[in-house]
């Protein structure tokens, strides 16, 4: 569903492509570190890592995203994020800055790509460079529906 989309985004790369989650969905963006293998079925998830004494999922945003895959770049980016279960992280290519669309900043479907767009893109706006293609962190990761099979959750586990 495309809609109207208001407050601050945190935007990052995939590719060519800007994506953005809403900023009261995000904690903290860092550069990428050391990812742990977990032993899952699920292809999305890539590790495990220690964020400030929690053990949380990583997850790869192309992968989510239905994108192509790529190997680990020193200028990418992890995206610590919140949900309903407690912390995750997502995987991006770097770029990430906080913005703030203005009001008319929604796309018109004419100027949408041709490709059907994910179901977390809940708008899609225009910016300066492009279009920022608008995800619900939750949307997104309900596809992740093999964790719980492979005894893994979205949210960190740890001493808080």
């Amino acid at each position: 569903m495309i809609q109207n989309w208001e407050g601050e985004l945190v935007v990052f790369a995939l590719d060519h492509q800007l994506h953005g989650l809403p900023i009261k969905q995000v904690d903290r963006v860092y550069r990428i570190f050391e990812i742990r293998p977990a032993a899952s079925d699920a292809p999305a998830l890539l590790g495990v890592a220690d964020i400030q004494g929690w053990i949380v999922p990583v997850f790869n945003t192309r992968y989510l995203l239905g994108l192509p895959g790529r190997d680990f770049e020193l200028s990418d980016q992890v995206i610590q994020v919140k949900t309903q279960s407690g912390p995750a992280a997502l995987w991006v290519d770097g770029g990430t800055h906080i913005w703030k669309p203005a009001p008319d900043a929604r796309a018109e479907a004419g100027e949408l790509p041709g490709n059907p767009l994910p179901k977390s893109t809940v708008a899609v706006l225009r910016y300066s460079v492009g279009l920022v293609f608008v995800h619900d962190l939750e949307i997104l990761l309900n596809a992740l529906v093999e964790l719980p099979k492979a005894g893994l959750s979205v949210g960190g586990i740890g001493n808080r």
